[in-house]
């Protein structure tokens, strides 16, 4: 009977002894949540820079369709110019704001110069066809285009 209470006794002991975390472990477990959220963070990151250049890319194809709608229709109206030029300046916004958050590589800023020339061609076959506010709004426009040095 001796032996068996020494032993439950050793048993208890041993049982208490790991009941509690030690600090090693539980800062072995914070370095690997740590670890983790740095790996989730950049992925976010990367997914909202993504977001803003594809948000940059779909306003300058409303442009275009914009400005080819304006031609099919006949001379453009001064509000189908003014919400062209809304619409540039959404743009420029987007752009500052992906540009400042270092998201564009070569192929972005590739694929942005394509569509900017694009729409600088339409602005220039449907500029001489209109009304003298019409011409001053494109013209504006061409500016802001050609001017802001997008990518770079």
């Amino acid at each position: 009977m001796l032996a068996s209470s020494t032993i439950w006794q050793q048993w208890q002991r041993k049982r208490k002894q790991y009941l509690y975390f030690t600090l090693i472990e539980i800062l072995v477990v914070v370095a690997i949540i740590a670890i983790l959220a740095g790996l989730l963070l950049s992925s976010i990151l990367d997914a909202n820079c993504r977001s803003k250049i594809i948000d940059l890319l779909a306003i300058l194809d409303a442009i275009k369709a914009d400005i080819t709608g304006a031609t099919t229709s006949g001379p453009a109206t001064d509000h189908a110019a003014a919400e062209i030029g809304k619409k540039m300046d959404d743009a420029l916004i987007k752009f500052k704001a992906a540009k400042k958050a270092k998201c564009l590589d070569a192929a972005d800023k590739k694929q942005i110069n394509t569509k900017i020339q694009e729409c600088i061609q339409l602005i220039v076959q449907i500029k001489d066809n209109q009304n003298d506010k019409v011409k001053e709004l494109l013209e504006g426009i061409i500016q802001k285009l050609t001017g802001e040095k997008f990518p770079d």
